[in-house]
């Protein structure tokens, strides 16, 4: 009997090396947290040289439209980074915080495209535009208008990415030009200000004022000649071509405020009616956020009840505010308030992950308001208001080689 000679298994298909064009789509669809690429990185000399590019960071961060939440700077004698992503992404605190020099004075502004703007109370008062990522400080003399006047203060200020391009999504602008816009006010004449400097010119414009003198203010102003007039620093918020501005001030008994608009193109300034009633109580009180479908929106806090509200503007040019949800947040967070009229404070706001943070008498909470979903930030210690980091990570900062020295699970061969 014949015995059958197997045949040799078939060789398997050996398949070309991916050239860089796939292994460029292929890393374009890692999440945006920043371990992901950073891992990448690691594999090969390849494949860094492919994350680092900065096309390739310009097609990432415009296939994710949305930069991460990598946290929130507050300060308090010093600039403190609250970190708001988990382990692996979790950032470490100290190394996005930056102490001033002894004696220093200093207000943080905002952050925003991945800048954060300062202002030093030096004499005479400079802005500070900082790259947490790099450390870089750029410092540029405010307008000498901001300090003509002893009754004279500048009360908030932004930094923005100053891309015109058409479709140009923000999230990694650090290498481009950028604008600061400037808010004071002056307790004397009542007036508010705005300037806008910008970085490719390398010059001031023109200062916009505009009178206070809406009804709505009276108790605002009677209030601020009666007691020391400290602002509120909230920042100020991007919708289209302007920023909308809050002026206010939390009294021993009564809250007030007043809605600005400073129009970027024009470089002017107007004021916002804001909606009945919103003005009040110390219990009651609101911030300004983006709305739905670009517009201006507000949160009304009153208690730990938060309603939204949406400003509407019609094609003449007439604008009504129309209320949205209401959230009970004390029923959402679970928080176990021992004073059920304890009031909840909404002390920041991520403009492009739509996070609200609500601070209690202990503790700061991240509200996702598209998933309702919620999370414990901090505790609330002694800083009030939060400013959100929302930008991608680039292994090719220095960043990479601090988290790099960090984690001992990572080795990179040459």
């Amino acid at each position: 009997m014949s015995r059958r000679h197997r045949s040799a298994p078939p060789l398997p298909a050996v398949f070309p090396p991916l050239d860089d064009d796939c292994i460029w789509e292929i890393l374009l669809r890692l999440p945006p947290q920043p371990s992901f690429l950073l891992r990448a990185s690691l594999v090969c000399k390849r494949w860094r040289c492919l994350v680092t590019n900065p096309k390739f960071l310009s097609r990432f961060s415009a296939h994710h439209r949305r930069p991460p939440l990598l946290g929130f700077f507050s300060a308090h004698k010093a600039i403190f980074f609250v970190p708001a992503l988990d382990p692996p992404d979790w950032i470490p605190a100290p190394r996005f915080s930056l102490r001033p020099g002894h004696g220093d004075r200093f207000q943080f502004l905002d952050c925003r495209h991945g800048r954060a703007l300062i202002l030093s109370h030096t004499q005479p008062p400079q802005i500070v535009v900082w790259d947490p990522f790099t450390g870089e400080q750029i410092r540029v003399a405010a307008p000498p208008a901001f300090s003509a006047s002893e009754t004279l203060a500048i009360v908030n200020g932004a930094v923005l990415c100053a891309a015109g391009d058409h479709g140009h999504l923000h999230g990694d602008c650090r290498s481009r030009s950028f604008r600061v816009v400037l808010g004071a006010f002056d307790i004397d004449t009542t007036h508010a200000f705005a300037c806008v400097y910008s970085s490719e010119g390398g010059v001031w414009g023109d200062v916009a004022s505009l009178p206070i003198l809406e009804s709505d203010w009276i108790k605002m102003l009677h209030d601020m000649r009666n007691f020391h007039f400290q602002p509120e620093v909230t920042p100020m918020v991007l919708v289209g071509d302007s920023l909308y501005w809050l002026l206010w001030q939390h009294m021993p008994t009564w809250y007030s405020g007043v809605i600005l608009k400073i129009d970027l193109q024009r470089q002017s300034i107007a004021v916002v009616k804001s909606p009945p009633d919103v003005n009040g109580p110390k219990e009651c009180a609101f911030t300004i956020v983006p709305g739905e479908d670009g517009c201006l929106g507000l949160i009304l806090m009153s208690y730990s009840c938060a309603t939204l509200w949406n400003r509407r503007v019609y094609t003449d040019g007439d604008a009504i505010w129309v209320p949205g949800r209401t959230i009970q947040l004390d029923k959402l967070l679970s928080l176990g308030l021992v004073d059920k009229e304890e009031t909840l404070l909404s002390v920041g706001f991520a403009e492009q992950n739509n996070v609200m943070l609500v601070r209690t008498c202990n503790h700061v909470f991240m509200v996702y308001l598209r998933s309702m979903k919620f999370k414990k930030l901090c505790h609330s210690g002694k800083r009030y208001f939060y400013h959100p980091f929302e930008s991608f990570y680039s292994p090719g900062h220095d960043f990479y080689i601090i988290i790099l020295r960090a984690s001992k699970n990572f080795i990179y061969k040459n």
